[in-house]
C-alpha cells in the first residue's frame, strides 16, 4: 500500500559553470566599479588561489603511484580529451571542481561563468598557479552570502544569495532528493506542487513518491497495459488526460525501477 506522504528536505541551487542556472538577471544589481565597502567581510565572491591556499583540504595532485587502481581506471574520474586537459564543473554539493590534466603547470587561470538572462561573464575563481595533474573543489561563496563579481567590461554585479519564491506544478516522473550529508536518494513521484522559498527550503507535496526498491515491476507493467488499452478506445478529452497521467506514471515507475535492479 502506497501512502501520501509530503516530502521537505533543503533545496540547494545546483547549476553548471558554464549557465548558473539558479540564477536570473533580476537577481542581479549592477554597482559602479569603483563602489568602497565600509564593511569589515569581504563583499567580492571570487575565488582567489594563490599557491599556498592549495592545502590538503581542497587539493590533491592526480595520477599519481599510490592513486588506487578503482580511481586511476575510472574514465569517470580519471577521464579526459587531450585537447581539453582543463575540466571545470560544480558538483552535486554546490563546490567548484576542476581537475587539470596537463604534466605541466600554467599561471594566472582565470574561471569566467555566466548566468541566464545576463550574458556577459564575471570572474568566478582565478589561480596564481594550477599545478600538473590538479584536482581541485572549493565551495561557492554565493550559494549563503550575497557577493560582487567584476564582468569582462569591468562593471560590478553583485549576485543574491538564496532563491526566488515561486510554486509550480510538479508532473509524474523522476526525482532526485540531496540529503544533508550530500547523498542523493533517487525515486519516482505522482503528481503534485513544489514551493520554493526564499530561505532555499523546498515543500514538495506529491500524491505519491516510491524509491526504486519499493516499486512493484509486475503490477507497474499490469498498470500500463491496461491504461494503453483504454486509451485504444473511444474516450472523451477529459478521460484522454486521465489515462496519459496515469500512462506517465506507470511509465515513470518502470524506468526508475530497471534503472537500479540488476
Amino acid at each position: 500500500m502506497i501512502f501520501h506522504r509530503i516530502f521537505r528536505f533543503t533545496y540547494f541551487l545546483i547549476f553548471c559553470i558554464w549557465g548558473l542556472q539558479s540564477c536570473t538577471k533580476d537577481d542581479l544589481i549592477e554597482t559602479p566599479a569603483d563602489t568602497d565597502s565600509e564593511t569589515t567581510e569581504n563583499p567580492y565572491g571570487i575565488i582567489r588561489i594563490a599557491e599556498k591556499d592549495l592545502t590538503p583540504d581542497v587539493f590533491k595532485l592526480m595520477l599519481q603511484d599510490d592513486e588506487p587502481a578503482t580511481i586511476l581506471f575510472n574514465n569517470t574520474q580519471r577521464g579526459f580529451r587531450v585537447n581539453q586537459p582543463l575540466q571545470v564543473s560544480i558538483t552535486e554539493q554546490q563546490e567548484l571542481f576542476i581537475r587539470f590534466y596537463s604534466p605541466r603547470p600554467v599561471k594566472e587561470v582565470t574561471v569566467w561563468a555566466t548566468i541566464s538572462g545576463y550574458e556577459e561573464a564575471f570572474q568566478l575563481a582565478k589561480f596564481d598557479v594550477l599545478p600538473a595533474f590538479t584536482e581541485f573543489h572549493k565551495e561557492l561563496p554565493m550559494l549563503t552570502q550575497s557577493k560582487r563579481y567584476i564582468t569582462r567590461s569591468g562593471k560590478e554585479i553583485q549576485i543574491m544569495a538564496n532563491h526566488e519564491e515561486y510554486v509550480i506544478a510538479l508532473k509524474e516522473g523522476e526525482v532526485r532528493i540531496m540529503t544533508s550529508d550530500g547523498k542523493m536518494i533517487p525515486a519516482v513521484c505522482g503528481s503534485g506542487f513544489v514551493e520554493v522559498s526564499s530561505d532555499n527550503q523546498v515543500e514538495v507535496l506529491v500524491d505519491t513518491i516510491e524509491r526504486p526498491e519499493e516499486i512493484d515491476v509486475r503490477r507497474a507493467r499490469e498498470a500500463k497495459e491496461r491504461v494503453e488499452e483504454r486509451m485504444r478506445q473511444h474516450q472523451s478529452k477529459m478521460e484522454y488526460h486521465r489515462n496519459a497521467a496515469s500512462l506517465a506514471r506507470a511509465m515513470a515507475r518502470l524506468k526508475e525501477a530497471n534503472k537500479y535492479r540488476h
